[in-house]
């Protein structure tokens, strides 16, 4: 393992750090050129970890108690990563040090990831269309496998 290439492919995307606790927001709100404060568009839900786990997010259960706290993620752009010793996830760890700062401290960063949180909360929702089609189309056994 430690003679294995960096991912150049993450370092090159931007961070998505979920967080919770933070009260809801409406839109996007920018902390720092390359660091916003962006709302979940759903509520995440139990389903829609489990969906991201079944992609391959091996911690999706230790998130399960928190998804209803969850109403925000911090973005963090690659393309910003100009100060030399800031990187995008330590820009995103500063960003939700300044929150704290500010007096948001019953907040904290429960998970990051290279995809949007967006994509992952609502998952259900979203897709649950396909599964009634499919199932009344094909039948249940190929809706559920």
């Amino acid at each position: 393992m430690a003679n294995e290439a960096p991912d150049t492919e993450a370092a090159s995307r931007n961070w998505y750090i979920l967080t919770a606790g933070l009260p809801p927001i409406v839109e996007p709100i920018t902390l720092a050129p390359g660091v916003s404060l962006r709302p979940l568009e759903a509520p995440l839900s139990i389903f829609d970890l489990a969906a991201a786990g079944a992609a391959g997010f091996g911690s999706w259960a230790s998130l399960a108690e928190l998804a209803r706290a969850c109403t925000c993620e911090i973005e963090s752009a690659c393309d910003s990563d100009i100060t030399p010793g800031y990187d995008t996830l330590n820009r995103a760890w500063l960003a939700s040090a300044l929150l704290v700062l500010r007096g948001f401290t019953r907040h904290f960063s429960v998970a990051c990831s290279v995809y949007p949180w967006n994509g992952i909360a609502g998952h259900q929702r979203r897709t649950s269309e396909v599964f009634h089609e499919q199932f009344q189309d094909e039948g249940v056994e190929t809706a559920v496998y």
